[in-house]
């Protein structure tokens, strides 16, 4: 359910709920013959972009809601900017998975995949994720060339010489290669980054995970504190020190550097054998998935 406006709708998010888990409850003996199949049938859930009623800082979008509560298999799916205190994202403590979005909003100096944003902003997103616990990551579309018109259709446009949309770059990580002979898509530099950004993701899941290392700080040059990549990042506001990003870029490579040195280290100690561990079936929120 896309952004729930009101108390009411946020009813009829409950009553498709119940109606979701009708569906499953009358599927589910049909997988029966495979159990791990069936039993990660049974743990679906689906996702509402909305953020916690208790969160006091509902705009315009939310403010209707109340305290109306969801019920039933949800996952709440907030923007970036409603998980950017420590209370914000304490409402979502008791939940059994967390995701978050990004779309037109929010713009800077929150993290975007806009093109009028720094690269290390998108950069940062897999670190915030792996910091605050935040299991999914919800995009709307990657190439969007053309608006939807009120009858359902879509007005294509020349997405190389023009663009008509609203926030520049938002749902286009990918270009058609016709204009450059190529059939198929053409990535963008961002979406390299996001490619990246994931990459680091792993590398942080790897020395908890792999080698039990739970205090990154000292791996990361002293500037990885528990929760923050100081200079980088605080909450979701990128450069926190409001200096323009001068520094954000240099702290994000000398934390990655750091990272993958320490990687190596241990990775030499084991005879170079990286083991993952087998895949996660049915998580707790605050034990990091595996990539």
């Amino acid at each position: 359910y896309d952004e729930p406006e009101s108390a009411s709708e946020y009813a009829e998010v409950n009553a498709l709920s119940d109606q979701f888990e009708a569906v499953k409850n009358e599927l589910s003996p049909m997988l029966a013959d495979y159990p791990a199949l069936q039993a990660s049938f049974n743990n679906l859930k689906h996702i509402v972009t909305a953020q916690h009623p208790d969160d006091a800082t509902y705009d315009k979008m939310w403010k209707d809601v109340g305290s109306t509560q969801l019920t039933g298999s949800y996952i709440y799916c907030p923007q970036y900017q409603y998980l950017n205190t420590a209370q914000q994202r304490a409402y979502y403590d008791q939940e059994d998975a967390l995701w978050w979005y990004g779309c037109c909003f929010p713009t800077e100096p929150f993290a975007t995949y806009h093109i009028n944003s720094p690269l290390v902003a998108a950069r940062a997103v897999s670190w915030m994720m792996y910091d605050y616990d935040i299991d999914g990551l919800l995009y709307a579309s990657v190439n969007n060339w053309g608006p939807y018109n009120s009858d359902g259709s879509v007005a294509f446009f020349d997405i190389w010489n023009g663009y008509t949309g609203g926030t520049p770059g938002d749902s286009i990580l990918v270009y058609p290669g016709s204009e450059y002979g190529v059939y198929g898509p053409i990535g963008t530099v961002r979406l390299e980054n996001i490619r990246e950004s994931n990459e680091d993701y792993e590398y942080l899941w790897l020395l908890e995970n792999e080698y039990g290392i739970t205090d990154l700080s000292a791996y990361t040059n002293g500037l990885y504190e528990g929760a923050i990549v100081t200079g980088v990042y605080d909450g979701q506001t990128i450069d926190p020190d409001g200096d323009g990003n001068t520094d954000a870029v240099s702290i994000h490579h000398n934390n990655r550097i750091a990272m993958l040195t320490k990687l190596e280290q241990l990775s030499v100690a084991q005879n170079g054998a990286t083991q993952i561990a087998p895949g996660n079936e049915g998580f707790v929120r605050g034990q990091k998935i595996k990539p």
